[in-house]
C-alpha cells in the first residue's frame, strides 16, 4: 500500500506556498528527509517563510500512528494499531506504549 506522511501546513504561508514554483520538489525532498536518521522533524520554506510546512513523520499505510497538532507544531504520540483498529483500540494501545492502563468510567 504505499506509505502515508504527516505535514503540518501553517496557514498563514499559503499565499507564499501558491507563488513558491519549486514548492512540489522541496516537499518532496522534505518527505524523503524525514526518512533518514536522526528522523527529525524536517522543516520546508516558501518564499519568505521559513518554516511554511513541517514535516512529521512518516509511515507505513497498512499502520496508524497517532499524532497530535496545536501551537504550528505536529507530535507523534506513538503507534495506533493497524488502520482498521477502533478509536478505542488506538487509545489503548496508546496509553500501553505509555505505561498505562485505561480502564471505563464506572457508571452510576
Amino acid at each position: 500500500m504505499g506509505y502515508n506522511t504527516t505535514v503540518v501546513v501553517r496557514n498563514d504561508a499559503l499565499e507564499d506556498i501558491e507563488k513558491d514554483k519549486g514548492f512540489g520538489k522541496k516537499l518532496s525532498e522534505g518527505v524523503r528527509r524525514v526518512f533518514k536518521p536522526p528522523y527529525w522533524i524536517v522543516e520546508i520554506p516558501a518564499g519568505s517563510h521559513a518554516n511554511a510546512i513541517q514535516v512529521v513523520e512518516s509511515h507505513h499505510a497498512d499502520l496508524m500512528e497517532v499524532i497530535a497538532v496545536g501551537g504550528n507544531l505536529g507530535r507523534r504520540l506513538g503507534p495506533g494499531g493497524n488502520y482498521r483498529a477502533t478509536n478505542e483500540e488506538i487509545l489503548h494501545r496508546l496509553a500501553d506504549e505509555m505505561g498505562y492502563c485505561l480502564v471505563p468510567k464506572s457508571r452510576r
